[in-house]
């Protein structure tokens, strides 16, 4: 079939140049027949990309092949710019098709109006005045994203996230258990007599992080390890100060606390953390001088 497309292709190629008026090429040096062969072989899979790309088949292929000659041969900055438009309409094409199916997802009532689009963008690229300036667009797009990724990540992880809030309402009545006002629920397993971090101190820590069913996401092996508190998920950096040096807590993480609405690589959306922390030691943060 590939090659049937091929040589169809290459007849239609043949066709539609001689349509545009295209003269028999003469091959009177290297860089003729360099650029002869390229034009030849570079026909290899034109069709099924313009099927594939742009939903078109051979009926238009007089038009694709006039687009090429003008683009290709374009002598003038004016024949070149729109080009350049035309070829970034095409790509803006694909990503607007691509923000469709993500902002919109099951709802294919909904559609991104390709007129609107391009009237604010000749807006803006001629500093007209605009109904949204830059600031507002990119606030507006930023939380119509942080929408439907939240809509996108409900619908696959929300029996998930149910789960977790259950487990976090029955933890709390475990004995031992206490429960801050944000949330964060811990356990002390041994208080220690030694200094507190304070928020932007480094902190010395033995730990283990694992999710409600005892998968194991992170840990220490065989030695402490120095961690910049400041750095650190909101559940340490809340619980790790109520530790004194010696202590050893677990903390029990509602996912507003740990990684939130987006998990990480390892860690799916809206998961329960639970870390088994010792602290062992506290670096005091020294501020450095400007000289440093």
């Amino acid at each position: 079939m590939k090659k049937i497309a091929f040589f169809a292709m290459a007849a239609m190629v043949a066709a539609g140049f001689s349509s545009c008026g295209n003269k028999s090429a003469k091959l009177e040096s290297d860089a003729d027949s360099i650029s002869y062969a390229l034009g030849v072989v570079m026909t290899q899979g034109v069709v099924e990309h313009l099927q594939m790309e742009y939903d078109l088949d051979s009926t238009y292929t007089k038009e694709f092949l006039r687009g090429v000659q003008e683009v290709m041969t374009a002598k003038t900055k004016s024949k070149k710019a729109y080009a350049a438009g035309a070829n970034f309409a095409l790509m803006v094409t694909g990503n607007l098709d691509r923000a469709e199916a993500f902002f919109f997802q099951d709802d294919t009532l909904s559609k991104l109006d390709r007129d609107v689009y391009v009237q604010a963008f000749i807006a803006a690229m001629q500093n007209q005045e605009l109904e949204l300036d830059d600031e507002d667009a990119r606030e507006l797009l930023e939380r119509k994203q942080n929408d439907a990724r939240r809509a996108q990540n409900e619908k696959q992880y929300g029996a998930y996230r149910l789960e977790c809030i259950a487990f976090l309402e029955d933890n709390k009545n475990q004995a031992g258990v206490q429960t801050t006002e944000s949330g964060l629920q811990y356990k002390v397993n041994v208080q220690g007599h030694g200094v507190k971090p304070a928020a932007l101190d480094t902190v010395l820590v033995e730990y283990k992080g694992s999710l409600i069913d005892g998968t194991v996401f992170d840990q220490t092996s065989g030695s402490p390890v120095s961690l910049p508190l400041a750095r650190m998920i909101p559940a340490w950096q809340e619980g790790l100060p109520m530790m004194a040096v010696g202590s050893s807590y677990t903390f029990y993480v509602p996912y507003e606390l740990g990684y939130g609405e987006t998990g990480n690589r390892m860690i799916k959306p809206y998961s329960t953390l639970i870390f088994d922390v010792k602290l062992v030691g506290v670096s005091p943060y020294v501020e450095k001088s400007a000289e440093e």
